[in-house]
């Protein structure tokens, strides 16, 4: 007796899926006890495309499901961070990408440099921190503050400049990271020097009788002080904070001979000196 058998082939249904689809890990993770887990689900044999940068910890090639690790092979001292695509391919064409990134230790300060006039008053540089390590911030000078003093992420800081009586000065504001490896930036501040004091007029002549005379002060706002004059006569008002003017007075003179001197000043970031005399 014959028979007969219908056969329906069923082609196999081949699978493959990773978990997760994406991994990071920090600047100065690059080793394989850094490594971060990746779990392959499949029913088929596959192999792992690694790109470069990146190392795994086992081989390229296998079947069926499994586990492995993935890790930078080195410290990212650079600016940007590093990014590549692990692509994991069955034997029947299809694949699955896992994305990967090492974070870079970003950190930047804007301006590199604040000018600011005598006056002083209230600046700001920007922080850039996008991968969120921290930062501290620091100034070495009392005239120069800035808040906040710490902070993560992108901020603005607040930079408070006194007002300057004297000559020029300078100050260093510092930035740091707060993971502790030494990365330091700077923004140099340049206060300029108050304007110094001058007299006007050049000079003055009192009348042999004697008689009164005003000396106009020009220039500074923050401070002055008249520091020397002629034994011969008398200053009134000889320190302040504006420009009002001195008065000055001179008694008779009963001598023979014409008297000389000089009335010296000094404020902001400077001096000057006016001649006296008398007939």
């Amino acid at each position: 007796t014959d028979y007969t058998m219908d056969v329906t082939l069923v082609a196999a249904t081949y699978t493959l899926s990773v978990s997760p689809t994406s991994r990071e890990v920090d600047y100065d993770e690059y080793s394989s006890s850094d490594g971060k887990s990746i779990s392959i689900t499949s029913n088929q044999s596959w192999t792992i495309s690694v790109p470069t940068g990146f190392a795994i910890s086992r081989s390229t090639s296998g079947s069926g499901n499994a586990t492995f690790n993935v890790y930078p092979t080195s410290y990212n001292s650079g600016t940007t961070n590093k990014t590549g695509t692990l692509t994991i391919t069955g034997n029947d064409s299809q694949f699955v990408n896992v994305q990967l990134t090492q974070k870079a230790l970003i950190l930047t300060i804007d301006p590199t440099e604040l000018n600011v006039s005598a006056s002083g008053g209230s600046y700001s540089v920007s922080v850039g921190d996008p991968n969120n390590y921290g930062w501290t911030i620091s100034s070495n000078q009392s005239w120069c503050s800035v808040e906040p003093s710490s902070g993560t992420g992108n901020a603005t800081v607040a930079v408070g400049i006194g007002t300057n009586t004297s000559s020029s000065r300078s100050a260093t504001i510092t930035l740091a990271s707060s993971t502790g490896d030494g990365t330091n930036l700077t923004c140099s501040v340049a206060q300029s020097a108050a304007q110094a004091i001058t007299f006007s007029p050049s000079s003055v002549s009192f009348a042999g009788t004697g008689s009164e005379e005003v000396i106009g002060i020009n220039g500074t706002f923050y401070g002055w002080e008249v520091t020397s004059w002629p034994n011969w006569c008398t200053c009134e008002m000889t320190t302040g904070e504006s420009n009002n003017p001195i008065l000055i007075e001179a008694g008779a003179n009963t001598g023979s001979t014409k008297k000389n001197g000089n009335l010296v000043g000094e404020g902001g970031g400077g001096g000057d000196q006016i001649h006296l005399s008398q007939i």
